[in-house]
């Protein structure tokens, strides 16, 4: 899969990551009435970030997941 694929992924409210990464995963956050759209990590420790930037590793990256 491709970062594109991802993208198509999360707007549909579905989770997505990298083979490579160990229990971590990115989801969309929607805009809501104080906050603009974003893309959040749930890290593997279970801490969420949201605002996550892909690298351009990750955006050139095959080996994406979307559950």
């Amino acid at each position: 899969m491709t970062f594109g694929d991802v993208i198509n992924g999360l707007k549909k409210n579905k989770t997505a990551k990298r083979t490579s990464w160990d229990g971590a995963f990115i989801e969309y956050v929607p805009e809501t009435e104080n906050v603009m759209a974003a893309i959040a990590v749930t890290l593997w420790n279970g801490k969420r970030v949201i605002g996550w930037n892909p690298t351009v590793e990750d955006l050139f990256a095959t080996d994406w997941v979307v559950e």
